[in-house]
């Protein structure tokens, strides 16, 4: 958690995490960007209709995708391509393609 120490809160930052459950530590504060993190699986089992039945982290809503995490903060969390036990259902293997653009003045 050191290098969070050395992150500049007026610039936009890209922070790779593994566990999702480090945004719910206090020392994100003034961090603007996007985290990307993983460790979830998606939860690799997700009955239609029903939330994943196996979800690694304390906060159960880091499960996969979109979550607006603070001021200016944004957490992405990847379904990834393994698994914790060797069945997926519902919740497909995914790879994410980011692309990063100049923001236009104005």
């Amino acid at each position: 958690m050191s290098a969070i120490r050395e992150i500049v809160p007026e610039r936009p930052t890209i922070v790779l995490c593994h566990n999702p459950d480090a945004q719910d530590e206090p020392i994100w504060t003034g961090v603007r960007g996007w985290v990307l993190a993983g460790h979830t699986h998606g939860g690799q089992v997700k009955p239609p209709f029903l939330p994943p039945l196996v979800v690694p982290v304390r906060n159960k809503r880091y499960t996969a995708g979109e979550f607006d995490v603070g001021p200016g903060r944004t957490l992405y969390i990847n379904r990834g391509l393994g698994h914790l036990t060797k069945v997926r259902f519902n919740v497909r293997p995914e790879l994410t393609l980011f692309t990063l653009e100049r923001a236009t003045p104005g």
